[in-house]
């Protein structure tokens, strides 16, 4: 917490834990929001970031996605599909592309560094 509050964060807006057990009963569904990560770049180096639980179910693809419009006006990860939508293969932002951007990515940049710099 201390970190947080030395780093410029309120701590009012900081939630420790959003299982479904909180005293609270706050969870990000009540709150309609979810912070997800996929990738962490740190100078120009990409670690991607991703899960594949033992259980199943819950799987995501590592790495940044951009997300493109397809020919029928639907909005899909860049990756391989089979015939029912389903992804297959991520294909994430290689560095350089993260950089300079990816053709037809509608994904936009909010925060960083902690500053809000996109509002809608």
């Amino acid at each position: 917490l201390a970190s947080l509050l030395a780093n410029g964060f309120c701590a009012n807006t900081v939630h420790f834990g959003s299982g479904g057990g909180l005293l609270q009963k706050v969870n990000r569904d009540s709150l309609s929001v979810a912070f997800k990560c996929c990738a962490m770049y740190v100078g120009d180096k990409c670690f991607s970031i991703g899960k594949d639980p033992i259980a199943g179910g819950k799987k995501s693809y590592p790495g940044n996605p951009p997300v493109i419009r397809d020919a029928a006006g639907v909005l899909r990860n860049r990756g391989k599909y089979n015939e029912k939508g389903e992804m297959l293969e991520a294909h994430p932002m290689s560095n350089e592309e993260f950089r300079t951007g990816v053709k037809g990515d509608v994904l936009r940049t909010v925060f960083k560094d902690g500053k809000m710099v996109y509002d809608q």
